[in-house]
């Protein structure tokens, strides 16, 4: 490690110390519950000083990263999914209506459809999503910077709702709860500098309003319908503007339901320097939690290309600012999850890559940040033990919510059952020594 290397990282690792108790405790907080466990013999008695092993099989947290590139890497589509597979639980993917609906009445959601880099159909990522057991995101129903893109629409108030209101009615019908969470506005602060003509536009940004009734109106209740913005939320003054636009969509029951937040950090070096500090980000999230909805962390890079540094040394800071900020993000009492960007190098919109901020190379080579973010995901923040139950034939133990696979060996056999910790402080489970449930040693 170069002396320059040494002197960043220690500088940003002082930052974070600031918060580090903090970050901690609301891990612990926030992300566990205590399961408590009983064993039950065939007769309905409690089985004393039974041998019991709980390992958790899921997490309720969603980790993810897009997967805008699935079907179009040939041979390198395996190594791709494994990539995904052995880190993530989620996807984002896109729909934006200028690749999905780029003339009047033609579409392009099935498979098959004529293919668009970077913009798979949306039943090919469904069912890929489906396939290997991953929740999916959809982004964005509706963003200034794809909007204008879609010349066809005319750009008259009427024309706009009338085309988004049937294209938001063809999402939710098609594809329903088969997302769990929905972009539905994407970037309105950035409207006015990229769009300044866009009839819907005006300084109450009412456009959001009318969106999110628009898309609860079609979509079902458990798909979250969520407002998401730039880096610039983090933390600083938009933060405060993007605060009160979230609010006022909660106390007009607009049918927002979810917050995301942008973290494009293409220049790595000034966030690790001092640029939008963690104590303000750690602020700003605590202040988001206190509106009572889930939040997530939408879109995350973190550029390894640092001038002046080597590829190795690049790679080596991106990786303490994925854990640092992983653990921040993950301790936020309302946040339900954290979705990288790019996977992998050499796939990213337009000049973005030049940062290569993917946690893979273009070889789908691991950097050392996916490997710190395995060792967190994969390992600290899952829970597997070993307990003995009390002469009552229970046993306790503080686990990270998810699904958990339960066994207890009992004389004669030996206990099976899966568990799913329930929202709250606690989850009480019994396994019951039953014939669907006894397993022969």
């Amino acid at each position: 490690m170069s002396s320059e290397m040494r002197q960043i990282a220690d500088q940003y690792l002082r930052q974070f110390d600031r918060i580090r108790d903090k970050v901690e405790t609301g891990i612990e907080q926030n992300r566990k519950t205590r399961l408590c466990l009983r064993v039950i013999d065939a007769f309905g008695q409690p089985v004393p000083h039974a041998s019991v092993q709980i390992s958790q099989t899921q997490s309720d947290f969603l980790f993810g990263c897009n997967a805008l590139l699935s079907g179009q890497l040939g041979d390198m589509q395996n190594d791709y999914e494994t990539l995904i597979t052995r880190l993530f639980n989620c996807i984002t993917t896109t729909c934006s209506i200028n690749d999905y609906q780029p003339e009047p009445g033609i579409f392009r959601f099935a498979s098959g459809s004529p293919p668009l880099y970077r913009r798979p159909p949306i039943d090919d990522m469904t069912a890929f999503a489906e396939r290997l057991n991953l929740k999916i995101k959809i982004q964005p129903l509706f963003a200034d910077s794809w909007s204008r893109k879609a010349e066809w629409i005319p750009n008259d108030r009427e024309s706009v709702i009338r085309v988004y209101d049937d294209y938001f009615r063809r999402i939710a019908e098609r594809y329903g709860s088969r997302f769990f969470l929905a972009d539905v506005v994407n970037e309105a602060f950035s409207c006015p500098r990229r769009n300044p003509d866009f009839c819907l536009l005006d300084e109450s940004k009412t456009m959001v309003d009318l969106f999110f009734r628009m898309a609860r109106k079609y979509f079902p209740r458990d798909v979250l319908l969520e407002l998401n913005d730039g880096t610039g939320m983090n933390a600083g003054p938009q933060s405060d503007a993007y605060f009160r636009l979230a609010q006022r969509q909660i106390e007009k029951k607009t049918g927002m339901n979810a917050i995301g937040f942008q973290c494009h950090l293409f220049n790595l070096l000034k966030h690790l320097r001092g640029e939008m500090p963690l104590q303000d980000m750690y602020d700003n999230y605590l202040r988001f939690s206190s509106l009572g909805v889930p939040l997530f962390i939408t879109e995350v890079t973190l550029g390894s290309m640092i001038p002046g540094m080597t590829d190795r040394e690049g790679e080596k800071l991106q990786a303490i600012a994925a854990e640092v900020l992983y653990r921040l993000w993950f301790s936020v009492p309302e946040m339900a999850g954290i979705i990288f960007w790019n996977l992998a190098d050499g796939g990213a919109y337009g000049r973005e890559g030049d940062a290569k901020g993917a946690l893979a190379d273009r070889f789908f080579r691991e950097k050392p940040a996916y490997q710190v973010l395995y060792q967190l995901i994969r390992r600290e923040w899952r829970t597997q033990a070993d307990l003995e139950t009390d002469e009552n034939g229970e046993a306790s133990v503080r686990v990270f919510r998810g699904r958990y696979q339960i066994t207890a060996e009992i004389q004669g056999g030996r206990i099976a059952a899966r568990c799913h910790t329930a929202p709250g402080d606690e989850t009480v489970f019994c396994l019951n020594d039953t014939p669907e449930k006894k397993e022969e040693p």
